[in-house]
């Protein structure tokens, strides 16, 4: 690692894995405990010379047990596949037993423009070593089983990675704070933040959800699609607590979507998905 003296705080850096690929990386700190990295194709070989790639780590803190991991997690993951870049985008949530044992496991996907026309439930197992690796065998009802790799950051956060040579997805998912979810709970102004693909190409989202309480929603946007700038003004909607267990919200939005899905962290974080044909948008909100 080198540290540049300069504001903000960044560097430079690399790994050099077991079959001696070295993959470099700046880096940025946002305090003592986050970093943000952006890869740096100059400074890697192998194939990690021309990755375009950037993450995000997280000192790690607690012990690390089956017990430990234990409670309702939300999720989020995007990744590729053969098919389409960026063409993988899946929210949902689970109920680890703290035994190892995975259970009222619920998700929604949109791969390659093709969602899911109703939530996937699933269970599954998990076993974690002292260092916070965990495996983490998922099996969807009415399909195959597939693996995750976690790492954890704490009992409460951790950062995965699906094991299959199909697709290349990678994740966070984080503990549950729902003592009380109900359409009630939701209301004031959230912070939001959407990317993927639409039908014209790239797309972006950034601007405000205000929640009233009362089931209804408004967003106020401004969109980039394909490279033009959108500022449709204020958007009515409406939202309903699909599954206050799981933490699974469902919204429309007027003019935008009948299909958003949001997997709340908390009343006041969730993860969201616009679960659109032809469409692959997924994003976070956080109230203001």
């Amino acid at each position: 690692l080198s540290l540049h003296d300069a504001l903000p705080i960044w560097g430079t850096g690399n790994f050099v894995d077991s079959l001696g690929v070295t993959s470099g990386f700046f880096y940025y700190v946002v305090d003592g405990n986050h970093l943000l990295f952006l890869a740096n194709p100059a400074a890697s070989s192998g194939t990690s010379a021309v990755v375009i790639g950037l993450g995000q780590a997280q000192v790690q803190s607690g012990t690390f047990a089956l017990s430990t991991v234990s409670g309702g997690y939300a999720f989020y993951s995007r990744g590729d596949d053969a098919f389409s870049v960026d063409g993988i985008n899946t929210v949902g949530s689970f109920l680890a037993g703290g035994d190892g044992t995975i259970s009222a496991g619920l998700l929604d996907s949109d791969q390659d423009g093709a969602p899911t026309a109703t939530p996937v439930s699933f269970t599954g197992s998990y076993s974690i070593a002292a260092n916070g690796r965990a495996a983490v065998t998922i099996i969807p009802t009415g399909s195959a089983s597939y693996q995750q790799v976690f790492w954890m950051a704490s009992p409460s956060q951790a950062f995965f990675l699906t094991n299959d040579s199909t697709k290349e997805e990678d994740g966070v998912a984080t503990a549950q704070q729902l003592s009380s979810l109900s359409t009630s709970s939701l209301t004031g102004q959230f912070g939001l933040v959407m990317g993927g693909y639409n039908p014209s190409g790239a797309f972006d989202r950034v601007g405000t959800l205000h929640w009233d309480g009362r089931g209804n929603l408004s967003l106020n946007e401004f969109a980039n699609s394909a490279g033009t700038s959108q500022t449709p003004g204020l958007l009515s909607g409406t939202y309903a607590v699909a599954s206050s267990a799981n933490g699974r919200v469902t919204g429309s939005i007027n003019s935008v979507s009948n299909n958003f899905v949001f997997y709340m962290i908390s009343n006041t974080d969730a993860y969201v998905l616009q679960n659109d044909s032809s469409t692959e948008i997924r994003g976070v909100m956080s109230q203001q």
